[in-house]
């Protein structure tokens, strides 16, 4: 009778290991690639269904980035590494159309509240609403937020006129919400 040996050798043995230590990496990189292409699609979408619920006059700039996302997305070509940069971008997309839709909202705001009322600051007020009406129309690279805060100040300014009543005797302004019995001025800061 022969001898069989059925145990395979040291170096059948290493050979295994090293193949099933192969097969081990490959599948930790097949999840990271999963992992870092299921964020860029997570982002396109989001991206996308931003600017779908958005009244920015301009999309392209937009649609730009999501051709950029489709593509590294589709391609043969491992982009993880721009990935990230990607990312922020698409941030800064969201970003935009997040203070376009502030920007509008306060416009309308401020419009609505400045024809109920008619304090003393009410044409100042107007001139910086068309103003902000004029960079709505063409938001892009435009600071949205910088007209957002002049806007915001604006409002403050018109709002606060109404508690600034000049004295008609000595022409003082007390800057303070006053009322008027006779000839006296009672002032009050709430």
């Amino acid at each position: 009778m022969k001898d069989v040996n059925l145990l395979p050798s040291d170096a059948e043995i290493s050979e295994v290991e090293r193949i099933l230590s192969d097969l081990a990496s490959a599948m930790e990189e097949w999840e990271s690639i999963q992992i870092d292409y299921s964020r860029l699609k997570d982002a396109e979408k989001k991206l996308e269904n931003a600017i779908n619920a958005s009244d920015y006059p301009d999309k392209s700039c937009f649609q730009s980035l999501i051709n950029e996302m489709n593509g590294m997305y589709t391609g043969e070509k491992d982009v993880r590494p721009q990935i990230d940069e990607v990312l922020d971008k698409v941030d800064e997309a969201l970003a935009e159309l997040d203070a376009y839709r502030v920007l509008v909202e306060l416009i309308t705001d401020f419009n609505t509240r400045m024809e109920q009322t008619q304090y003393p600051g009410q044409e100042d007020l107007k001139i910086v609403i068309e103003q902000a009406r004029e960079v709505a129309k063409a938001p892009f690279g435009k600071d949205l937020t910088e007209v957002t805060k002049r806007l915001r100040q604006a409002w403050t300014a018109y709002y606060e006129s109404q508690f600034r009543e000049t004295d008609k005797t000595n022409g003082l302004s007390c800057g303070y919400q006053s009322r008027r019995v006779g000839k006296i001025c009672f002032a009050c800061r709430w």
